[in-house]
């Protein structure tokens, strides 16, 4: 009995030492994922809200972007809401919510006091990460309780019910369908719970949890790209592995390259930019009823969000907003990106139920010789600008231009 109780008390002391020893330490990494963690809380009926009264600022590990994220008092992102005043709400996910941004420069923020149906709005910011539609539609239907809601803009993702093939393959789902499998789960919620809240309190459970998640996607995308490499190289387990010493050559070995004594100039600037290789445009546009419709559980919610918002008496308006700069290279050369059919099934679901629509993609236009104000001195931006590298969120103009971009489609007046 006296030997089992010193185990535990040797165990119980190392854990604590492992606790302080990373709080200490502060890992550039394990930092930033904790404090994302502190922005967040539980929420009983769409798992993930953000703490009423915290405050933030993140930097993040690849030191790609820096922000502050400030939470009121109703758990959205941004200043308190004035209850005297009406109100228009943006909803959706981390774009909305602005990551890579401070609170100041979301495009949320930049919609603030917008003249709209005949009234002065203040912008609500309701958008949480890693929202689907389900999520949306839950978190708006709470704040019809708190707000004198007048206009709501509910920024559709691709991620909510369709998603690339190569995430596909590492067993990434839509967030609809990452809904579907939760309600199926009666234990679903009590076990989410204890393992939000244990992380939340303990740096060391949030590292281990961060690590397993991890440790899953790298096993999937090392078996992918072991594979694209037999594949490369022309082996098949099925065949003995003639050429095999051919394969090793070229895979491990790389002769110095020979130097470059004529160097291309640099391109002059052009608008449209060039469609960079590797990306691939269509002629036009697919036809909307061509197009696989969406799942029933996205068309149910989106339904859900029109019911909504007839019973609540607040204009719904639908914005479809590129992610991707495959769609703005192409948009911006008259062509068309494939990536961009999420907003073309989304859209013609609810233009046929009347509710209006803004497309955004036509002004990919207006990206080209976009002057970035806040830089000094101004710098003309190139679309890859507007974009945080490796992350997808936008960037302070980014931010900026999709402001500008549905401030012209909601006013008539000229981006």
């Amino acid at each position: 009995m006296k030997k089992a109780g010193s185990i535990v008390a040797v165990l119980l002391t190392t854990l604590i030492g492992l606790e302080l020893g990373l709080r200490l330490i502060a890992n550039p990494n394990l930092e930033y994922y904790r404090r994302i963690k502190l922005l967040h809380s539980y929420h009983p009926e769409y798992y993930v809200g953000l703490m009423p009264g915290m405050e933030q600022h993140v930097t993040h590990y690849n030191k790609t972007w820096s922000g502050t994220f400030r939470i009121n008092s109703l758990g959205y992102r941004g200043p308190e809401v004035n209850p005297h005043r009406s109100h228009l709400a943006c909803v959706g996910d981390s774009l909305v919510m602005g990551f890579g941004v401070s609170d100041e420069d979301t495009f949320c923020h930049h919609l603030n006091d917008l003249q709209h149906g005949g009234e002065t709005l203040q912008a609500v910011n309701l958008g949480v990460d890693a929202f689907g539609s389900v999520g949306n539609y839950q978190r708006l239907k709470e704040a019809t309780e708190h707000l004198n809601l007048k206009t709501a803009l509910y920024f559709v993702s691709p991620n909510d019910f369709t998603l690339p093939e190569p995430l596909k393959a590492q067993g990434i789902l839509p967030d609809d369908e990452v809904s579907v499998l939760r309600d199926r789960d009666p234990s679903y919620k009590k076990l989410f719970f204890l393992q939000f809240e244990a992380t939340r309190l303990s740096y060391l459970l949030n590292a281990l949890v961060l690590s397993v998640e991890q440790l899953k996607v790298r096993t999937l995308m090392t078996g992918q790209a072991f594979r694209s490499e037999l594949e490369r190289s022309g082996l098949r387990l099925d065949r003995p592995l003639h050429g095999f010493g051919e394969y090793l050559r070229s895979a491990f070995y790389r002769p110095r390259p020979a130097p470059d004594c004529n160097p291309r100039p640099v391109a002059p600037f052009s608008c449209p930019e060039p469609v960079p290789a590797g990306i691939t445009c269509e002629a036009g546009l697919p036809d909307p009823a061509a197009l696989e419709p969406l799942p029933e559980i996205t068309a149910q919610t989106f339904q859900k969000l029109i019911d909504l918002s007839q019973e609540k008496q607040f204009e719904l308006i639908v914005v479809f907003l590129p992610i991707e700069v495959e769609t703005h290279h192409c948009t911006s050369n008259n062509q068309y990106s494939p990536f961009y059919n999420f907003a073309l099934r989304a859209g013609k679901f609810f233009e046929e139920r009347g509710i209006r629509t803004l497309d955004l993609r036509e002004h990919s236009r207006d990206m080209c010789g976009f002057i970035d104000e806040s830089r000094k001195p101004p710098r003309r931006l190139q679309i890859k600008d507007f974009f945080i590298p490796g992350d997808g969120h936008l960037t302070v103009a980014g931010n900026v231009w999709a402001a500008r971009a549905i401030k012209s489609k909601l006013t008539g007046n000229a981006f």
